[in-house]
């Protein structure tokens, strides 16, 4: 269990893995600043670039995937 008990949450599907990620409001909030739309119909075929970045949560250190920019 992670805790979350929202049963809305948009999930990130790749074609290059089958593993989704779990969008948190930062993420979404980035994937719609790069996109430039705020419909998640609209991001399929868009690249982003993530990273694994530090982030405190629950009042301790931890791993985090980030949405960081535009991808190539």
């Amino acid at each position: 269990a992670n805790g979350n008990t929202d049963t809305n949450v948009i999930m990130l599907y790749f074609k290059e893995t089958p593993k989704p990620l779990s969008l948190n409001v930062t993420n979404i909030k980035a994937i719609v600043a790069i996109t430039g739309t705020n419909k998640a119909g609209e991001w399929t075929g868009k690249k982003i670039k993530m990273a694994v970045k530090k982030v405190k949560a629950f009042g301790k250190m931890t791993d985090a995937v980030r949405v960081v920019g535009k991808g190539e």
